[in-house]
Parts: structure tokens; sequence; C-alpha cells
């Protein structure tokens, strides 16, 4: 045992602060950020952690990561104190990362976690396979404080999986793909950020010494003696694993060796899982594109089954074996032709949507493409030759004349989005030719297929093309767009426009210009550069006299808009629609700012006040929204004063639900997302304010076909009655009043109200209900924040969700610039401190301030100034109270330890993590919020800067401390 002697023959505190200190002591000398296999555990140190893990009594862990004792300092060690949610992160993160690197697939954590627990404590950790809350924060607490690499507040990654993937690498069952890793085909993103593919912040050169070794050793450019002292030394890899490690390096080399990028900080691209479609065509059959899954490894999967889907088809299935990893039923997925572009999604029975990606099948825009027959694979028609005795199929728009005219054919797509699909035979007996109006613009003979243009004659040179409108275009706004042809010399005639591989209609007006038909900008503003303003293309064919010209005109378009991928091509977002969660995180979105992008750099996406990534360039899905109500907005994070894109005006969470059920005297109708066979674990749940939940077994009753539900309920108005549908308890859809009415709430069943609520994710700050939920937390403010921050007032037979930093948003929000008075303000430390009999004063006010650091100050300044209330000893004893807690909140013992050192240390982290300058912060969003009696008086740039960077954990800890300090 090479960590944990000390804390071999412990328990309970002892063994953990013991556990803590031997890693600590390890870690000190290892420069940050660091990584948790630096501290080199050996199998009977591994052996001891799960031991640990599987004593670990559900009362022991909630003591470490709940209430006030949580934030108590465990120890104190090597220049850092820990309190004991940090010290308990710290072990759990180890076991995580451990367990996963042991025994689980690439790209598995918590299936491989989870049975290290006895029952009762998986349940304080986990929920539906998910890690819970209070697991979370430890071990990004843990990461934080012991300077471990990590990827919290980076946008676009799954934080808690890859965070535990930095702490190890890759797995052992991972090492199968390590020839093709060396060989230059996608890595893992933890393996890219420890090469320091992603930027230099992460690198590891430890990590890189092993990677280059095992290189080289593919390359024979090392012997195997050195590469074996080089695997054994490195923490990156177990003592069994040599081995197979070398063996792996040498495998499949006829794939080469990649040499190792060099730190790219470019956006880095989504993950995909399904690989480039391939098209197969067995004539006279019709022709049929088929995909496989790929890169499973890069999503956290836990379920035991999950579908990929394109709307409501099921493509194929997929299913967990023991270890974690996923096979595909079927494995060749075969994909709809109706339409070039298709949005294909990963998503569990319960209708969450794990990944999703945009396919294209073919290019709607372009006149020619080429597509391999023995592959399958699509390129570009115009810059790669036709090899000998390959057949080919050619796919070209309908307009075009191709020859030989007896090519044997086949239609593609529908509508606007007809293509198509010549036969090339193998045999090159015919030279095959494109030609629009009898200008030849491919053909099968030239190298890349394009013959070469004549010089473009004087006579056309004057011809210009000017989309209409020509001024700014706002997407929100468009009705279509049109193109007017000038400068055609009276004795020429105009053959034909073309744009996006499709002719338009066009007509002579009285002033002797053309105007085309309408049509539509989308497909070729998609196409375009975020940071370069978008170009369109036309093709305008020409006649005089004999002679005939084809001449290629650039229009530049200013527009500015969000796009969203569909199955049709891209959709105008606009921003009065209601935007739901699900479509957020399935579907791939554009944006495009006008002028040339000038402030990209500067601009955030944000739902209310929450940041949640900076502005992508590759088309991507929204993120993890939270759809209480708030609206999406681009923006500058920090000092919005000016410019801003509204994406939605208000964003739900609908989950499963498509659209609000529907009722008459017989029957409620649920309309899902896709088709749900009802379970065991299945219910329905019908609620009305001031009346407990009705639950029934949708087992037993409801009536399904395709996705809709039919529940046999007569008389039942859902007019002023919210519907859910929940899996074992935890709500996986659901619909609310538009507007309902709180009269029936009361103090007996406030605390059941708000917590079914939050259960239902209901809009409480969208604008319709802002003001009645306002209006409601004023009246029970105990009930609410009760029920809303310790979880409590929910039926026993139904389970909470998880919390996102979104809700507790919506509660700040709730309770924005709110002063209790004196009766109140107890009222809420009475019912906050309750559990904490000994002190509940302090209980209350952390769990405010870890909260909403702003409520905490105004609470505790009432409580403070009223010599009414209850307390022992008058204000000294309060000012002792404060200055306790300040310690705590600081991470010291009381005494112990400078609290100002300790504040600038908090400040500096909290600079780094926002990235912004710790004047900055400390001027600019912490000076206003001390020095204003009434938080409305600020102004709206300070409003603005508080409400983003309380978001931040860290920040909502620091302002809460600086609040204490300026209370006495």
């Amino acid at each position: 045992m090479r960590v944990f002697r000390n804390a071999y023959s412990l328990d309970g505190d002892e063994a953990l602060t013991a556990a803590v200190e031997a890693i600590l002591e390890r870690l000190v000398s290892i420069p940050g950020p660091r990584s948790l296999c630096e501290v080199q555990v050996d199998e009977e140190d591994y052996q001891w952690l799960c031991k640990w893990a599987c004593q670990l009594s559900p009362g022991q862990l909630r003591r470490w990561l709940e209430g006030s004792n949580a934030r108590r300092v465990a120890l104190q060690s090597c220049g850092l104190s820990l309190s004991y949610t940090e010290a308990a992160g710290c072990l759990l993160l180890l076991l995580a990362s451990e367990s996963a690197r042991r025994t689980a697939g690439e790209g598995v954590v918590w299936a491989a976690v989870r049975g290290r627990f006895s029952e009762s404590t998986r349940s304080v950790l986990f929920v539906q396979g998910q890690p819970r809350g209070l697991f979370k924060t430890a071990i990004e607490a843990a990461a934080r404080k012991l300077d471990l690499r990590h990827v919290f507040g980076i946008e676009g990654t799954q934080n808690y999986y890859l965070s535990v993937y930095l702490q190890f690498g890759f797995t052992q069952k991972g090492m199968e793909r390590l020839a093709h890793w060396l060989a230059g085909q996608p890595s893992t993103q933890a393996n890219m950020y420890l090469l320091g593919d992603y930027g230099r912040q992460m690198v590891s050169k430890s990590f890189v010494k092993l990677w280059d070794a095992l290189r080289n050793y593919r390359k024979n450019n090392i012997t195997e003696t050195r590469t074996r002292q080089i695997l054994s030394s490195s923490p990156w890899v177990l003592p069994d694993w040599t081995d197979e490690l070398l063996k792996q390096a040498r495998r499949h080399q006829e794939l080469g060796t990649a040499d190792r990028g060099q730190a790219d900080d470019s956006e880095q691209a989504p993950p995909q899982f399904l690989e480039n479609p391939r098209l197969q065509w067995n004539w006279p059959e019709a022709p049929v594109f088929s995909s496989a899954v790929i890169n499973l490894a890069d999503f956290d999967l836990t379920a035991e089954r999950y579908k990929v889907r394109v709307g409501e088809k099921a493509l194929t299935t997929l299913v967990a074996a023991d270890d974690g990893a996923y096979s595909s039923y079927p494995e060749e997925i075969g994909l709809l032709t109706e339409r070039p572009t298709l949005v294909a999604s990963i998503i569990d029975d319960n209708g969450d949507t794990q990944a999703s990606q945009l396919v294209e099948l073919w290019d709607q825009d372009e006149d020619v493409e080429l597509f391999d027959l023995q592959s399958g694979r699509r390129f570009d028609a115009y810059s790669k030759r036709r090899q000998t005795n390959r057949a080919y199929g050619l796919l070209a728009s309908p307009d075009l004349a191709v020859e030989p005219s007896d090519l044997q054919f086949h239609e593609i797509g529908s509508e606007s989005n007809t293509k198509r699909l010549y036969l090339l035979p193998s045999s090159n007996e015919h030279v095959v030719r494109v030609t629009l109006c009898g200008e030849e613009i491919w053909n099968s003979s030239l190298d890349g297929g394009a013959p070469s243009k004549p010089p473009e004659p004087d006579w056309s040179k004057k011809v210009k093309t000017r989309v209409l409108p020509s001024d700014r275009i706002r997407l929100d706004r468009y009705e279509g767009s049109c193109v007017r042809i000038s400068g055609i010399e009276s004795d020429a005639e105009l053959l034909y426009v073309r744009f996006g591989g499709r002719p338009l209609d066009f007509k002579l007006g009285e002033d002797g210009d053309y105007l085309t038909e309408d049509f539509d900008i989308t497909r070729v503003v998609a196409a375009g550069n975020l940071l370069a303003l978008p170009q369109i293309k036309f093709r305008v064919g020409l006649r005089r006299g004999s002679e005939q010209a084809s001449v290629e005109r650039t229009n530049i378009l200013n527009v500015s808009g969000v796009l969203r991928a569909s199955d049709g091509g891209w959709q105008v977002v606009k921003r009065e629609d209601k935007l739901t969660v699900q479509d957020a995180k399935q579907i791939p979105y554009k944006v495009f700012l006008p002028g040339a992008g000038e402030d990209a750099d500067s601009l955030a996406l944000l739902e209310g006040p929450i940041f949640l990534k900076r502005l992508w360039r590759r088309p991507s899905p929204l993120g993890q929204l939270g759809g209480y109500g708030a609206s999406l907005e681009l923006r500058p994070p920090y000092n919005f004063t000016n410019f801003k894109m509204v994406v939605s005006a208000e964003v739900y969470d609908s989950g499963i639900f498509e659209r609000a059920p529907a009722g008459d005297n017989a029957k409620i109708r649920f309309y899902l997302r896709h088709p749900l066979e009802p379970g065991r674990g299945h219910a329905i749940v019908l609620w009305k304010i001031g009346e407990p939940p009705v639950m029934l077994n949708a087992l037993e009753i409801v009536e399904h076909q395709g996705c809709e539900w039919d529940i046999p309920i007569p008389g039942v108005s859902l007019e002023d009655r919210f519907a859910a549908l929940a899996y074992e308890g935890a709500r996986i859809g659901s619909w609310w009043p538009t507007n309902p009415s709180w009269s029936d709430a009361s103090s007996s069943n406030a605390k059941e109200t708000t917590a079914l609520l939050k259960w239902m994710h209901a809009p409480i700050v969208s604008p319709s209900w802002l003001p009645s939920v306002i209006a409601l937390a004023q009246q029970y403010p105990a009930q609410l924040l009760t029920s809303w921050l310790l979880d409590e007032g929910l039926p026993s037979s139904l389970i909470d969700t998880e919390t996102e930093e979104q809700w507790k948003s919506s509660v700040r929000q709730v309770f924005a610039g709110w002063m209790p008075d004196s009766e109140t303000a107890w009222e809420i430390i009475t019912a906050l401190g309750h559990a904490a009999a000994d002190d509940p004063v302090s209980e209350a006010l952390l769990t405010l301030l870890y909260e909403d650091p702003l409520l905490m100050g105004r609470i505790a300044k009432v409580w403070i100034v009223s010599p009414n209330l209850p307390f022992p000893g008058g204000a000294s004893e309060k000012k002792g109270l404060i200055d306790r807690m300040r310690f705590l909140v600081a991470g010291l013992s009381p005494g112990l330890g400078s609290l100002q050192t300790r504040e600038d240390e908090m400040l500096n982290q909290v600079s780094k993590l926002m990235n912004v300058d710790e004047n900055f912060v400390k001027r600019g969003i912490v000076r206003p919020v001390l020095t204003s009696s009434d938080y409305s008086e600020l102004a709206p740039v300070h409003r603005y800067n508080v409400e983003t960077a309380l978001s931040t954990a860290p920040f909502r800890e620091y302002l809460g401390l600086r609040i204490l300090s300026s209370l006495f």
C-alpha cells in the first residue's frame, strides 16, 4: 500500500482526513494543473478505496456533503484548508477515476463507480444513473481547491464525465483503439486536452512523453526496452498494462503513424455518433443511404438502452453491455432520402436527448456531385477524376441535360429538393457530359471534371446582379428575396438565372432590368462563415446573336439572425417564438451577426443572466438550458449596454411532451415527442393548486398509439390543472395552465405547492408568470425558500431532479430586491435553520449565502438591527456569530489564518474562472452592490453584471464573504 497506509485501520472522519492528507502530500510537489493519477495509488490503495466506499453510510456521507457540517474545515495540510465537502469530493473523484480506468468502456464513468457503494448510499449520490447535485458539487469543489485538471466552466463539454477522464487519460478497454489514435484518427477529448490539442491550459508533459514514446515505438524509432522504461514510470499507465500497450501500439501498421499536432486554440468540432453516409445503389432498385454508429466513447451514456432517431423514425437501438460499452442493433443504419439533410439524435426511453448531429446526404446547392458506388463515399465532382473500372453515381440538378440521354437514373429528394441520380457504369466507353442550355459544365473525361471556361465576352461585362432587399436583412423578419439583373445590352437575351442548384424564373421590367421570382436566401446564408459577410453566387446565361455566354456574379449580403437545422434545411428562428429545452439540446443552430461580426469575440449566449457559452463558429446545439421561462439572448456577459440579439423571448421545458395535452368528457390525450410504451414505472400526475396531486399507474390505464397516449378520465378539465408524466417518481414531461390561479394556495399547502412547481419545471420567470410568482413568494417566503432551497414539501412518491444554475437564478430573480420585515426574516431563519438546533441562524444564513448572497445580506441586516428577535447575548454575540461564519465561508478554522489573505485568494480564483480582471470583480461588480442601500437603485449595467456573476458558485462565496464583512 503506497498511499493510504496511515488510513488503513481508520474509519469515519479520521479515515477521510488521513486519506486526503496522504493525497495532498503527494500532489503538493506536482505543478498545477495536475491529475489524480499522478498520486500513483497502487492496487492495494485502490482496494482500500473500494472498501471505504462500500462501508460508507448514507448518514456519514450526507454529513460531509450537506448543511453547515459540510462547510466546516476537515483538515489543514500542505498549506491548504479543505472543508468536509472538498475532502469527500477528493476521495469520490479518485474512486470514480480509478474505477473507470480499470473497468469501464471508453467514455463511461458512472456505470463503473455506482456499484462501489451500498444500495442505500448509492441513492444519496445517484438518481436514474446520473450523479446527484451533492456528488457533482463535491467533486467540482475538490477539483478547484486541489488545482486538478477539469473543464468546469468550459462551454460545450460534458463537464463531469470529461473532468473525471482528465484524472487518468484513457481506460484499459480503450487501449483497443490505440493504433487508430496513433495513426491520426480522432482520439478522445481527454487525450486531446492532455496533449495540448485544445490549448496549453491542461497539457500534461508526462502524458505527452508517454504518447511520443508509443508513437515512436510504432515507427520503430525507439527500442522496446526504452519504451518499457517510460511506460513503467508513467502515472498514466497501470503496472499490468505495459505488454498490451506495446502490442496495441504496433497493430494496423497499414494505417500509418501521424505526427502529433501542435496546440490549437480553435473551436473544436462537436463529436459525431454517425459516420458520413454512404450511397448504396443496385440498379434497378432504388438508391439508399446508410451509416453506422461511431465514437460513442465521446458521450457519457448511462442508460441500458437508447434509440437513434430522425424525427419519429427509429434508426437503430443502442444496448449496453455489462462493461458499459454499447452495441448497435442493427449495425447498418438506413437513412431516408426525401431530404438532403437530416437531424439525428440519441434519445433514451424517456425522451431525453443525449446528443444530436446534422447529417448531410448531398449538397443541395451543388449542380453536380459524384458518389463512388464501391465505397459509397461522396466527393466533389470538380476536384477528382473518375477511376477506371469503377461504377459511379452522378447526382445532378433536374434542369440540367445529361448525355448520353439513355443513362439510367433515379430521382431522389422531394419537391424543391429533387435531384437526379445517374448510373455511370464501370466501363468508360462514353464520355458523360452535363450541359446547361447547351453549355458544358462538367464531363467525365477531364481531371477535376470542369471544362475550361472561355473568357467572358466584352458585351456581358456590364451585367450586374443585385439582391433585393439590398439593405441589412433581419432573418426573423425576412419574407423572401429576388434578384435584379441590369446592364444587359438591348440586342442581348437573358437565357437563365440560377442560384443554389436550381433555376429562377424571371421577367423583364419596364426599366429594362430583369427581376427574378422570390427565393429564399437561407440556405446560402447557412453555408457562410460567421466572421465574414455571406456571399451569394448567381450564374447568368446570355445570348447575343450566335454567341452565348455564362457569367457568374457574387453579391455580399448583410444579414443577421439565427438559423436552426431541420430535415427540410435551415429554418429562421423568430425571437417571439418560444423555445423548448429539448430542441435547444437536440438541434444544431447557427448565428449571423450584422456587419462582419466585429463584436463576435465579446458575445455569449445567456439564458436570463446565466452565461452558457461563447459565440460559436460551427453549427451546434445550444446546449443544456434550464427552461424556467427566461429569455435566451446573445450579448456581452458583462458591461452590457448596447448590442443584443434575442434568440427566444422565452425558454420552457416540457420534457417528453410535444405540445399541450388535450381533454374532453371522456379522456385526456398526451402528445409525446416520440413513441413510448407505457412501463411499470410510468405514472400520470394531475394536479390542481390547493389540492394534492393525483397519481395514476400508466401501465394499467393508458391506451397508446405511436406518440399519443389516451388516459380515460371522464369529466376532468385541464384548464386549471398541471399534467405530468413521471418515471419511477422522476418527472420526464409536464405541461401547465397558461394563467394558473394562486387563490387556492395557503399557508398549509404553500410548501407542497411550490415544491410541485419546481418538480413540474414550471416557467416561473416567464413574463406571464413572474408577477404572480413574486406575489406568492412574498406571501409565503419561508415555505417557498424551504421547498426551493432544501427540497422539502414534495410528495414522497415523487423524486426531484437535480437543481441547475438556471433554477437558482430563477429563485434569485423572484426575490430580487425584496426586503422582509423582522418577523418574516425570523420566520425564514427558523425554517431554513431547523436542521441545526444548536445554531439555526448560521445554518439558515449560510444556506442562503451559497445560493443568494444578496438575499442573505438583506435578511442578516434585518436580524442584526432588530433587538426584538430572540437571540442570547445581544449585538456582541451576533457579531461573534457573523465572524465565525466569515471563517467558515473562507475555509479557515476560527482564529487561524488571515481572512484578508483568503479573501484575496478567492478574488483571484473568481477572476480566473470568470475570465475577467480582479479590479473589475472588486470595483465593477462587488463595490456597487455593497455601496447601494437598495438593489433596485443599481444602474442596469451593474444589475446585469452581478446577476451574471452570481451564476458562478465561487463568486457567490466571495460576494457573501464581502457582505458578511460589511455587516459590522
